[in-house]
């Protein structure tokens, strides 16, 4: 199909359309069978979606633009689709003909001749002093940190994809087999400068936070050293700032399948249909944040302390905690092994 993966139907459930969207990396064109146009959906529209409790089995039929900039065929130039583009700050514009039917889609990034990405000088926070019990036998003689994913170390991929967005100041909390970390690193010599922050003993997945010095800095990322994401960083650093959170969540979708029949009983009780292996979609925390130095001040110092702990706390005390919806296809959990294979075969 000439559109294929770039224009979707109005029957697309929100999960599916969010797939298809993270596979485009730009916003998709909804279409009916004839390929007439109906509409747009962008990013935003998705994340908006979700961000207001739609249930991701809906289709997009309430949630995509129903009034979206076009192009007609007979006035139609790359000078006229360009101006288009950055008068209304879209990232494609479709172009149809007399019958409103989709002959052709024009992407701004077609027109950026230095596509670079957009530098953010915030610090980086990667977690890395766990046992990782999960990856043994690997981790009873490695730090989880240095397994490999295709040629290279899960910690490198991470740290590489935040350098790309102008990310200098990293430091990584370490604590179990910390020292064979720092010398491969040593061995390594990257281009970019780690700082290493000893636990004396385990602090949890951000009790280890307060011993870095982030006193210049009003936000930072923290991650969690098994999780490889591909996302924009900078979009996300804006929408923690535009949304005014004290910390954002970086949510995924996905997919659960239950492995049994499933009993759908009437009210009676009585049996009305075995639904085998239903599946059902949610958002579940992929283990990277942006979080403001403001709130550090709620973690305790020296004692084990989760970030689901500060999370509750921050709850608690009616802080703003918002989430960043991705794919799940955008996410990779290298932490356990099923989830490891899977990555080796996606990357």
């Amino acid at each position: 199909m000439q559109f294929e993966g770039k224009t979707i139907t109005v029957d697309t459930t929100i999960y599916d359309a969010f797939k298809v969207r993270a596979e485009a990396g730009v916003s998709l064109v909804v279409v009916d069978e004839e390929l007439k146009l109906l509409g747009t959906l962008s990013d935003g529209d998705l994340r908006k979606a979700i961000l207001t409790k739609n249930n991701l089995s809906d289709n997009i039929s309430k949630i995509f633009n129903s009034n979206p900039i076009f192009v007609n065929e007979n006035e139609y130039s790359k000078s006229f689709a360009k101006d288009k583009l950055i008068k209304n700050k879209i990232d494609m514009v479709p172009v149809i003909d007399k019958s409103k039917r989709l002959i052709n889609i024009v992407y701004l990034k077609d027109y950026l001749s230095d596509p670079t990405k957009e530098k953010i000088k915030i610090p980086l926070i990667v977690m890395a002093g766990g046992k990782g019990t999960r990856l043994a036998p690997f981790t009873d003689i490695l730090p989880k940190p240095l397994i490999p994913v295709n040629g290279k170390t899960v910690i490198e991929r991470i740290i590489g994809g935040f350098t790309e967005y102008g990310i200098e100041e990293i430091s990584l909390v370490v604590n179990f087999k910390s020292e064979i970390l720092k010398a491969y690193f040593s061995e390594l010599e990257p281009s970019y400068k780690i700082n290493f922050i000893n636990e004396k003993e385990p602090l949890g997945t951000i009790g280890g936070v307060n011993l870095v010095d982030l006193k210049k800095h009003k936000t930072f990322f923290l991650t969690n050293c098994d999780i490889l994401i591909n996302i924009d960083y900078s979009d996300l650093y804006h929408h923690h700032n535009d949304s005014n959170n004290d910390l954002t969540l970086v949510a995924s979708t996905k997919q659960f399948t239950n492995p049994y029949g499933v009993c759908d009983l009437d009210k009676n009780g009585n049996l009305k249909n075995i639904i085998e292996k239903p599946s059902s979609e949610s958002l579940v925390n992929t283990g990277l944040y942006v979080i403001n130095s403001s709130i550090l001040s709620l973690i305790p110092s020296d004692k084990p302390y989760n970030a689901t702990d500060l999370i509750e706390k921050l709850l608690e005390e009616e802080k703003r905690v918002g989430i960043y919806p991705i794919d799940e296809t955008q996410w990779s959990d290298v932490g356990q092994w099923d989830e490891f294979r899977k990555t080796i075969e996606k990357i």
